[in-house]
């Protein structure tokens, strides 16, 4: 290049505006554009204020209309800035005039000490001269006013020169640091233009100080409708430099800066260990405590709702028409989904996250109440959500309403997940189901020497919601373990009944304001001369 070097143009120090922003799990792939006026020939383009943290190989430039990028050069630069001479000056003038003011209030209590010293002599003279009681009491009091007066002056001169001192202190602290120093990094594109003109060139480079978590609400208006899936993400940066009106894309893959190709390993499997922020329960064998209650926070239940029926006014055809917001896009490719957001974000270098809408999803889901009323009064609701296979859903928290009320939070793993997540909903006081004893009888048989009891007691549901509901409904018969103790059931209404285990399952449709009552009723046999504790 150094015959060509009288004839390139320099431009020195470009910023150029971040346009485009990949976020990954982990790190960001950043455009950054500036739009120059190339002469004819090699240009030579210094971009500047970059972060020093960027991946050097992933560095690419790239410009259009007929002009050429001959090459890219990145070193890292230190970097030192200069204070503001002009707000240094003023803050030095600042300075000085609180220093002055503080050498006056000194003065003045150096008066305020003089004149304590004339006032003390003053009153030894006075006393010396034989005053009357009465004048001699209003001189004392003279005195302790003025006394008074002095050390009150005194307080506020030493507290005003206190805050004075702090102002100055405060100054030379922002003076120091008007001075700062920082690595950057400088990058150098060299371009080749055929003509005079204007165009834009583009950087992108790779920052790993940035990425994004999945999380999502999960909005059920009521058992009849389908449940609302959003799912969002918080978004995090602390790459350095400010993100400003920028094209968002969210992406699940991890961009490999390696040029080199992969080599196939043995693939070894074995069982996985359950994840540690995953439920503990599994489909259809829920455990009471990890049911969340109807009970929320006050906070959570001001979360605003989304109106399903919002309209606008069609300029173009003069009416109303629903209102459609912007659409997140998604794109699969190799190394995973790529979701490109509708609207311009900007994201600050901080510690902050920045929540963000991905996309919003309407799924089949079948709700089941579920009554263990010999273990807990309550009844509680779960949801069987259906179709959500083909989602690219990964794993995150989730925020779940029913009925317009936050009701707790779950973890969403699809990984473990079968054709259906189900999802918990707490408690509904809609749903009522009682457990009432009967009346125990005890005989004893004179033959054989045994002792026959029976119990008995009645489960009752009742449905106060205003649609019908499916509910299952559990309770048990005891089991014995020895030969010289016999259950027998005699009235367990139609329930399954697990002999292993001795659980009774009622699987119930109820309409609205319907109830229904189940007996069960059995008898235990023993020797008369035992021990047995049934319930």
């Amino acid at each position: 290049m150094s015959e060509y070097s009288e004839s390139i143009c320099a431009h020195e120090n470009v910023r150029g505006k971040i346009t485009d922003v990949a976020v990954f799990l982990n790190g960001a792939q950043l455009t950054r554009a500036a739009s120059l006026k190339l002469a004819a020939g090699l240009n030579k383009i210094t971009f500047s204020g970059i972060s020093a943290d960027l991946y050097p190989e992933s560095l690419t430039a790239a410009i259009g209309n007929d002009c050429q990028v001959t090459s890219v050069s990145h070193q890292i630069k230190y970097v030192t800035d200069a204070p503001d001479s002009g707000r240094v000056a003023e803050l030095l003038k600042k300075k000085k005039e609180l220093e002055i003011s503080v050498l006056q209030k000194k003065g003045q209590l150096s008066v305020c000490a003089e004149e304590r010293t004339l006032l003390e002599l003053n009153r030894e003279v006075a006393g010396k001269e034989g005053l009357k009681i009465t004048e001699l009491r209003e001189t004392l009091d003279y005195f302790k006013s003025k006394l008074t007066d002095i050390e009150n002056e005194k307080i506020d001169l030493s507290l005003q020169i206190e805050e004075l001192q702090e102002q100055i202190q405060q100054i030379n602290h922002e003076v120091g640091r008007g001075y700062s120093s920082r690595n950057e990094s400088e990058i150098e594109v060299e371009v080749f233009a055929p003509k005079d003109m204007e165009n834009t060139v583009e950087l992108s480079y790779f920052l790993n100080n940035a990425g994004w978590t999945p999380y999502y609400d999960i909005r059920a208006k009521d058992v009849e409708s389908p449940v609302t899936l959003n799912f969002k993400a918080f978004v995090h940066q602390q790459t350095g430099e400010d993100w400003e009106d920028v094209k968002l894309t969210l992406s699940t893959g991890n961009p490999s800066l390696s040029g080199n190709l992969p080599e196939l390993t043995p693939q070894y499997v074995d069982f996985e260990q359950p994840h540690p922020a995953a439920p503990a329960y599994a489909p259809g064998k829920q455990k009471i405590a990890e049911y969340q209650s109807f009970n929320a926070p006050s906070a959570c239940m001001a979360m605003e709702e989304i109106d399903e029926c919002e309209y606008v006014i069609d300029e173009k055809e003069k009416r109303f028409v629903k209102y459609e917001p912007p659409q997140t896009i998604s794109a699969s490719n190799l190394t995973g989904v790529e979701y490109i957001l509708p609207a311009l974000y900007s994201i600050p270098s901080s510690y902050n996250q920045k929540p963000v809408d991905i996309k919003s999803h309407q799924l089949k889901a079948e709700f089941k109440y579920y009554s263990i009323r010999k273990l807990e009064k309550d009844v509680f609701l779960t949801a069987s959500v259906m179709d959500w296979t083909d989602l690219n859903l990964l794993e995150g928290n989730a925020n779940i309403f029913f009925e317009g009320k936050y009701v707790g939070q779950t973890y969403i793993d699809p990984r473990r997940a079968g054709e259906y997540i189900q999802l918990s909903l707490g408690r509904d006081p809609g749903v009522i189901v009682t457990r009432v004893k009967g009346k125990d009888m005890t005989e004893k048989s004179l033959i054989g020497g045994n002792t026959k009891v029976t119990k008995e007691w009645t489960l009752t549901v009742r449905n106060a919601k205003g649609q019908a509901i499916d509910i299952e409904i559990s309770d048990q018969l005891p089991v014995s373990v020895n030969k010289g103790i016999t259950i027998d059931a005699v009235n367990i209404s139609s329930a399954e009944h697990d002999k292993e285990t001795g659980k009774l399952t009622w699987n119930l449709t109820l309409d609205a304001g319907k109830a229904k009552s189940m007996v069960v009723k059995y008898t235990a046999t023993y020797p008369k001369n035992k021990i047995v504790v049934l319930e």
